[in-house]
């Protein structure tokens, strides 16, 4: 699936909103970039968090606006993760923005 160029503004203006970090510099530091939950698929409201999966980064400072789960890559190769719901559910529903999740083809 893949966003309209107003929808990926909506989730950036969102980040930066909550963020201490500009999205160049936070897409800078990271190989991939996935949302999901509620942002994914358009259905947030004005207090749902914005789930990010990002790999190879990791801010010093979380927002409660903002769910970042930050892995190096190869965590995303183990078989913790590989066999994880979570990483499940991200296979099947989230939108890269970043990358293209070679991962996902394993994920058990």
């Amino acid at each position: 699936m893949t966003l309209s160029k107003q929808r990926l503004n909506q989730i950036i203006e969102s980040f930066e909103k909550h963020s201490e970090i500009s999205w160049s510099d936070f897409s800078a530091q990271c190989s991939e970039i996935v949302v999901f939950g509620s942002w994914s698929i358009g259905r947030e409201k004005a207090q749902s968090d914005l789930d990010l999966l990002c790999v190879g980064f990791s801010p010093a400072k979380a927002s409660p606006k903002i769910d970042l789960l930050c892995y190096p890559q190869g965590f995303l190769l183990t078989q913790t993760w590989l066999t994880s719901e979570l990483a499940n559910h991200i296979a099947e529903y989230g939108v890269w923005l970043k990358g293209i999740g070679e991962w996902r083809n394993s994920v058990q």
